[in-house]
């Protein structure tokens, strides 16, 4: 399974990092669950990028067999970035796969680059359409496994 999220995560970023840990001993009866946390916690850095409108939240997968991280920086040049983490946890009744994505947006014309990147997102939208791309290719890859996938929540 850890090759199927790791092949769907090169196939639309970047960049991915994956780190394989071991099943928890009991298996836990429900799935753990990824929790958002502030890096930088109640640091000075944190209150004054708060002030600023930043959310600096990250997910961790604390526990997890399976813990993967990929960015798509292509679009780096233009403003965008999209960061994927997933989270693979075995528990008694199989496996529970937890998918967390940002997608970050820069505005303002102060470079060639950005005023070319505004004008092109009003005709063709930005490059956070493709992650449910990537999402469908995480549910694909796994179900050519032989394993049974079932999509239980997606935001938006």
């Amino acid at each position: 399974m850890s090759q199927a999220i790791l092949t769907a995560l090169q196939k639309n970023n970047s960049s991915v990092q994956i780190s394989r840990g071991i099943p928890p001993s009991p298996l836990p009866e429900t799935p753990p669950r990824f929790q958002l946390i502030n890096p930088f916690g109640s640091t000075g850095f944190a209150a004054l990028a708060a002030q600023g409108g930043a959310n600096l939240q990250v997910a961790t997968c604390e526990g997890a067999l399976v813990t993967a991280m990929a960015q798509d920086t292509s679009m780096s040049d233009y403003g965008e970035a999209t960061r994927f983490t997933t989270c693979l946890w075995q528990y008694q009744d199989g496996y529970h796969l937890d998918i967390h994505t940002s997608f970050t947006r820069s505005s303002g014309g102060g470079s060639p680059n950005m005023l070319g990147a505004m004008l092109a997102r009003k005709v063709v939208g930005d490059s956070s359409q493709f992650i449910p791309r990537t999402i469908n290719d995480l549910v694909a890859g796994l179900e050519a496994t032989g394993s049974q996938v079932t999509l239980v929540e997606q935001y938006p």
